[in-house]
């Protein structure tokens, strides 16, 4: 099986918070760094040193789906059921 390459998303809100999102990694225990580097060039480069543990997580409950109607027959069903 080819692993899936995570995805890395960064996002600084209104208020400066910076949110780091990873998808595709599989659970289990991973360390490594957020290094911050300002692109001005104004600031010092700023790394911290991370470590966190994914678990897997419950599986969603299917959703219900819709059953089909019966179908009504176009024509009457007792007719010609009477033969003399």
């Amino acid at each position: 099986e080819i692993a899936k390459k995570p995805v890395q998303t960064v996002v600084r809100d209104a208020a400066g918070v910076w949110v780091l999102s990873i998808d595709g990694l599989s659970a289990g225990s991973y360390t490594g760094k957020i290094v911050y580097v300002d692109q001005t060039g104004t600031h010092a480069q700023s790394e911290q040193m991370v470590q966190f543990i994914l678990e897997e997580g419950i599986a969603p409950s299917p959703k219900p789906s819709a059953t089909k109607k019966p179908v009504t027959p176009p024509t009457d069903g007792c007719k010609n059921q009477i033969k003399n």
